[in-house]
Parts: C-alpha cells; sequence; structure tokens
C-alpha cells in the first residue's frame, strides 16, 4: 500500500488533493511526464525509492493513467480527476471533488470483511441512496476491476476506496492500485 497524502485544495472545501510525501530518496530521480508515462505505461523507479513511496508514486501515475484512458462508461464509476500539478519533487498531484468514504481508512483494518460490508451498508442506507443504486454500482466493479487490471480486494473489501458525493453518486475514489 502507498502512502499517498489526501488534503484539502481550495478555500470552498469542495476539492482535495492526492500527493506524494516528499522524501529524500526522491532527489535526483527524474519522473516521466504525463505524455512519456501515456506512451510506455511503465514507471522505471530505481530500487533507491523507499518500497512505499515508489508504490504511493505508482499508484499517483496509475490513477492518472485509468481515468485520462477510460471510455465514458468506465468514468461513472470513478472519482474524476479535475485537475493536476506537479509537486517540489516532480511528482504528478491530482485534484478531485470531495468524496465521504463509506469508512473511514483506520476503522477498515479493524474489522474484517464482513463487518465492513455491515458497516458499509449502514453508509449507504444513512446516506439515502437507492438499494438498487448500490447493486448495480457493487455489480459494475468488478467488471470495471478486470477491465482496469484493478485489484478488486482492495476496492470490494475495503471501502474507504469508495465514496459518496452528492453530484457524482457512488464512485471508486482510490483505484491506483493494479494487479500488475
Amino acid at each position: 500500500m502507498g502512502s499517498r497524502i489526501v488534503l484539502p485544495y481550495g478555500e470552498s472545501g469542495e476539492y482535495i488533493q492526492k500527493t506524494v510525501p516528499y522524501d529524500a530518496s526522491l532527489n535526483g530521480i527524474e519522473l516521466p511526464s504525463f505524455d512519456e508515462y501515456l506512451d510506455t505505461h511503465y514507471l522505471d523507479l530505481q530500487n533507491i525509492i523507499k518500497p512505499d513511496i515508489r508504490t504511493a508514486i505508482e499508484q499517483q501515475y496509475n490513477e492518472w493513467f485509468i481515468w485520462y484512458n477510460a471510455t465514458e462508461d468506465v468514468r461513472q464509476l470513478l472519482a474524476p480527476i479535475v485537475g493536476t500539478g506537479w509537486s517540489e519533487s516532480h511528482i504528478p498531484i491530482l485534484y478531485f471533488p470531495r468524496f465521504i468514504p463509506l469508512l473511514d481508512e483506520g476503522k477498515v483494518y479493524s474489522l474484517n470483511n464482513v463487518e465492513n460490508l455491515i458497516v458499509m451498508g449502514m453508509r449507504l442506507k444513512h446516506l439515502g441512496i437507492p438499494e438498487q443504486d448500490v447493486t448495480d454500482f457493487l455489480r459494475e466493479v468488478p467488471i470495471v476491476c478486470n477491465y482496469l487490471d484493478l485489484n478488486e480486494e482492495d476496492i470490494i473489501n475495503n471501502p474507504s476506496n469508495i465514496g459518496y458525493n452528492s453530484t457524482f453518486g457512488l464512485r471508486i475514489i482510490d483505484y491506483g492500485l493494479t494487479n500488475g
């Protein structure tokens, strides 16, 4: 699992930014531009970068790649990237609308999978999301995960990676962890 940071973005509180924390192991590392990454869809991160930082960087590029290459139908299940930028370490920063995770990440790891699903169901009910919308969403997630080579378990069994926004509805809010 990567160690990305999610911070509020802007004054309104309606947006967030995902970034990778600065780490000294990044000094002197040249990361690809987005166009270069699109051409290769591969990061050759040197072994001197700490594994958690390397994973976080890979997740940033993966989300970026996935969003900009997804079909419109697939995008209906993903939290939309509304902007991008570059950190001081030359790592992509991704900007998203703020979504309410169905479960806080810390809570996910203190519960088993069945308990996570129960709490997720209670949260969905509390948010007033119709049962048919939830059913349709949960049926589509494995299809999209297979199509995008996303780690399905990281989404279905981790309700902190699914979120709700009153404008966009239910979406996968963390889709950077692939099977590759």
